[in-house]
């Protein structure tokens, strides 16, 4: 037997056909009918019951309103009331309507219905969007010229002028898709009427560039400390998988479009999955590029909502060792500990026994409980951690009482007004960046918060039934969408092709085009409404599956409607942008070597070939239904309308080519990732460099530059100031300024002020400050930002100077 390998190395087109005489196949499906006529009895049954549940609790579900009003709509009398109820009926999106809906609508309708949509736009097949039924309303119209036909019943009018992409994006588009999309390839003729042309007046001609990294899949180099001024590992990951690889050039094009004046809120980055989505956000985060959009699970995994996890575990239950120590390490529990103290609990809480009467403490959480009922200890350090612990714990005391009577809103307010959690997360240094991750920081607050609202409205009022509903999301695909809540950030938006439907953007970058978007059937029994009931072949006994050829026959289909629907979302992706589209993908090696390309490139360039009326070429229909990627189909049209071209940046390593509509450009992965080190090293020696002038241009510092020209801006740059301390002397020094000197001159002699600091530092802020001093840029930003709480006795001059103004302040005098 050939290997499936080997089957597809030298056989890719060959299908298994009759593999048993007919009367065995006969007597095959005759058996098979037994077992599938009792699985959908089953089917049945237990949907039933799911109804009879949901009824009972007064429960339903969006289906139940289709189904029940189409129920409805087939009395006679209850559908003439509902028809006669409406003069005029508009539907929006009617490529995306599902039989059900349309059955509602034809029930009602009475020749009254104005519909709008593009067939080319239809991507909601898991949602049992049925394109169909638009393109046979469509076919059966008559095209309006103007005036009505009282012969006619039904009309089209084509509205084909785009008013969002300039003229260069509309012509790429239309010679991407009118070069394969046909009925019998992909169930749409992509002809004169569903060609896009561009609006009268349009600005700029707007470019397509399609940059591709190759040799992804060899060693990267070590580079000496001759060659390159910055380590390998100034970056804060090691890009392990494509997207993260991807994000190095996604990153490069984000700064290049930022140096020409372009906003990051201009930018979307469009993948296929939210799996993608989530992967390429925490990829251009540790590159210190701020995203939104959405990624996945009920809320974003980052600190904040970890730490609320956390609290809302220990509240749940306090015997729980790692939420423990996150709520003790986080500002919710007053006064955190600092990394050294938590090194000091275990030993601390064994000291006052002896050897022999020593308990046997093997969770942490008993530690922190036996501190928590210590006496004052002798030790000012430990005596800190005491105070630090039992403060901690009496909160979460308090906390759970309240718990049992309030709901989780009213108690995580509570609990916000009593740590002053959220001005924390106001704090910041004052710079653009520190601004900017305040503002995220309140906006992933508000999202927890909201989410905590949504699920009270759904009786999760409880710490433990919030919990279960936190766990239970995580492990299924909850996709909700969060861009409106960050929509006032300056960031660039990631999200699905899917979610960008309808938006739009200056700037555009689609990503993984290699990556496979048809999925194989798998399911042993399945109803489609179009094909009806598919099965496998099964044994009397159960005990044996097999393939049969009217099971193959309807999965291919099935992957035929599904592959139409990929090229649908291609176009739905690339018409987003309004300016600018970027395509990016990778190859291990080089383009040339794909095993699509390699098989199909020959018959591409050198085959026959049909054309349209207009005479443009056509690829094979038995080629695009081959076509499994993005890029398949893509490298396809380009080999076929310029192949000497495409042929020649398929086989480099590192080249250019520009085409009348397309520039394309193919990148060593090392150069990328060489030049994506050279960044992060900048930055991490000058935080506070603009990031304007992170990327040094080459011109400034190449081989044709003079040497004394080089060397007169060097020793600029290198020379100290002249009479530095007068330069660094302030203009005018105030008796408060003055009075705070003095007080910061004594908090040092008494080296009361370093003690502070530590102690007030949270073990967030501890790695950041750590991972800084070793030469990595922290990356997450510390939410404990003010000081250890301190005795008001020892307040300074400048203290009451501050409380006295603020008093005058808000003082009426009148």
């Amino acid at each position: 037997k050939i290997s499936a390998g080997k089957k597809q190395e030298y056989f890719p087109d060959v299908q298994a056909l009759f593999t048993v005489s007919l009367q065995d196949m006969q007597e095959d499906l005759k058996i098979s009918v037994g077992p599938v006529a009792r699985f959908f009895e089953l089917v049945l049954a237990l949907d039933k019951n799911y109804q009879k549940e949901k009824f009972s609790r007064n429960q339903l579900e969006f289906a139940d309103f289709e189904h029940g009003a189409f129920q409805l709509l087939q009395e006679e009398d209850i559908r003439l009331e509902v028809q006669n109820h409406y003069d005029e009926i508009y539907i929006d999106e009617y490529q995306d309507t599902s039989s059900i809906q349309d059955g509602i609508v034809s029930a009602i309708a009475r020749d009254n219905i104005f519909m709008v949509g593009d067939v080319k736009q239809s991507i909601y097949r898991f949602r049992y969007a049925n394109p169909a039924l638009f393109q046979q309303r469509s076919d059966k119209a008559v095209f309006f010229s103007g005036s009505a036909d009282s012969e006619a019943k039904d009309y089209l009018l084509n509205l084909s002028t785009n008013f969002r992409s300039q003229s260069n994006i509309i012509d790429f588009v239309n010679e991407v898709f009118s070069s394969f999309l046909t009925r019998e390839a992909a169930e749409i003729e992509y002809d004169e009427s569903q060609r896009l042309y561009v609006r009268p007046g349009a600005g700029e001609p707007g470019q397509v560039s399609w940059r591709i990294l190759t040799n992804t899949g060899e060693d990267l180099p070590e580079p000496s400390e001759a060659d390159n001024d910055f380590p390998i590992n100034l970056l804060s990951f090691t890009p392990a998988n494509e997207f993260q690889r991807l994000s190095l050039l996604a990153a490069d094009t984000i700064k290049s479009l930022q140096d020409e004046g372009a906003e990051l809120k201009d930018i979307a980055l469009l993948c296929s999955t939210n799996a993608q989505c989530k992967n390429l956000r925490d990829s251009l985060e540790k590159q210190g590029i701020p995203v939104t959009g959405t990624f996945g699970g009920i809320y974003p995994e980052n600190l904040l909502m970890r730490q609320f996890e956390a609290l809302l575990n220990v509240l749940d239950n306090p015997r729980q060792d790692i939420p423990l120590a996150s709520y003790l390490a986080s500002a919710l529990c007053g006064d955190p500990l600092s990394p050294a103290e938590f090194m000091r609990i275990r030993p601390l809480a064994e000291q006052k026994f002896s050897a022999e009467e020593k308990p046997k403490l093997r969770y942490f959480h008993e530690r922190v409980m036996l501190i928590e009922s210590f006496s004052a200890c002798e030790d000012e350090s430990d005596e800190k951690i005491r105070l630090k612990v039992k403060q901690a714990m009496e909160r979460i005391k308090h906390w759970r009482l309240l718990a049992r009577e309030r709901s989780n809103r009213d108690l995580l307010s509570l609990i916000l007004q009593e740590s002053q959690f959220e001005k924390l997360l106001e704090q910041s240094d004052g710079s653009p960046t520190g601004l900017r991750d305040s503002r995220r920081r309140l906006t992933e607050l508000k999202q927890f918060l909201d989410f905590v609202k949504e699920s009270s409205f759904q009786g999760f009022d409880s710490v433990q039934k919030l919990l279960q509903r936190l766990e239970k999301l995580r492990k299924r695909d909850i996709f909700p969408d969060d861009s409106d809540l960050q929509s006032d950030l300056d960031a660039v938006c990631v999200l699905t092709y899917h979610k960008s439907k309808g938006l739009q953007w200056p700037y555009v970058i689609l990503l993984g085009l290699g990556n496979n978007q048809v999925r194989a059937e798998t399911d042993l029994i399945s109803i489609d409404e179009h094909d009806g009931i598919r099965s496998y072949s099964f044994s009397a006994d159960g005990l044996s599956v097999a393939d049969n050829f009217l099971n193959r026959e309807k999965k291919k289909r099935e992957e035929e409607r599904e592959r139409a629907e990929v090229w649908r979302q291609l176009y739905v992706g690339m018409t987003r942008t309004q300016d600018r589209l970027f395509l990016m993908s990778e190859y291990r090696k080089l383009p040339a070597d794909d095993s699509f390309i390699q098989t199909n490139s020959a018959d591409i360039i050198s085959g026959s070939h049909q054309y349209r009326k207009t005479g443009e070429p056509l690829l094979a229909s038995s080629l695009v239904q081959r076509a499994n990627k993005y890029a398949d189909i893509l490298w396809s049209v380009l080999l076929l309308r310029y192949p000497e071209e495409t042929m020649k940046i398929l086989s480099s390593e590192a080249g250019e080519c520009q085409l009348p509509h397309i520039s394309l450009e193919t990148i060593p992965y090392a150069d990328i990732f060489e030049k994506s080190n050279l960044r992060s090293g900048m930055a991490e020696a000058d935080p506070d460099l603009p990031e304007d002038i992170l990327l040094l241009s080459d011109l400034a510092f190449d081989s044709d530059s003079p040497t004394a020209r080089v060397e007169d801006l060097v020793a600029l740059l290198c020379d100290d100031l002249p009479y530095r301390p007068a330069a660094e002397a302030p203009a005018k020094l105030t008796v408060s300024e003055l009075k705070r000197a003095a007080d910061r001159e004594s908090l040092l002699v008494e080296n009361e002020q370093a003690e502070d600091r530590e102690a007030g530092l949270s073990f967030e802020s501890w790695i950041g400050k750590k991972e800084k001093f070793e030469g990595r840029q922290a990356e997450e930003m510390a939410l404990t930002l003010r000081s250890a709480e301190t005795d008001n006795t020892g307040q300074t001059a400048a203290d009451r100077g501050t409380h006295l103004h603020s008093y005058l302040r808000f003082l009426d005098l009148d």
